[in-house]
């Protein structure tokens, strides 16, 4: 009887099956952890936004339009649902009544991710009064307080929106990611 050195084809054709299914596992693996990181990588640059606009408000940062008569310029920023943008404006609000009006600094554009879910309504404003800051969600009430005391913006991917954070800012100016 003579036996042969070397692999059957049967050998072969289950060896190279169990390389494509590793391969193709580890590859699909790759592209949900890139996905992940896409995510966290808007979250992080948008509530590094929410932290500029605090900062710009302890800062005093002089706003170089025409500013309403009579208004203290605060900063802040405009969240919308199912937008795939934000915007950074700054806000001129009258101490006197604390009505307030708004323009836009800038629409900052969020990538492959988009905004998915506001807990407060369909869009809200987080508003900065200086000088210490005073944060106010939703708007400035007339007795000057804020009409929610915090708020969950949930942010996700476009293709996959069961892949999302939180960032949730309280009325004390505290930023906190989920």
């Amino acid at each position: 009887m003579r036996y042969s050195k070397g692999f059957t084809l049967i050998e072969m054709l289950v060896t190279m099956s169990l390389i494509v299914i590793i391969t193709s596992a580890t590859l699909l693996s790759f592209r949900s952890m890139g996905d992940a990181f896409d995510l966290d990588r808007e979250v992080q640059m948008v509530a590094q936004d929410i932290r500029n606009a605090i900062n710009m408000t302890m800062a005093s940062e002089e706003h170089t339009g025409v500013v309403p008569v009579g208004c203290v310029v605060a900063y802040g920023v405009r969240f919308e649902e199912n937008k795939d943008y934000y915007e950074r404006k700054v806000y001129f609000v009258n101490p006197d009544t604390s009505n307030y009006t708004s323009e836009l600094l800038e629409k900052v554009e969020l990538g492959e991710v988009e905004i998915i879910d506001i807990s407060s309504d369909f869009y809200v404003d987080i508003i900065f009064y200086p000088p210490h800051p005073t944060t106010f969600i939703g708007g400035i009430k007339i007795d000057w307080t804020s009409r929610y005391d915090d708020v969950d913006i949930e942010i996700g991917l476009k293709e996959d929106v069961t892949n999302k954070r939180t960032i949730n800012v309280n009325k004390f100016g505290r930023i906190e990611i989920q």
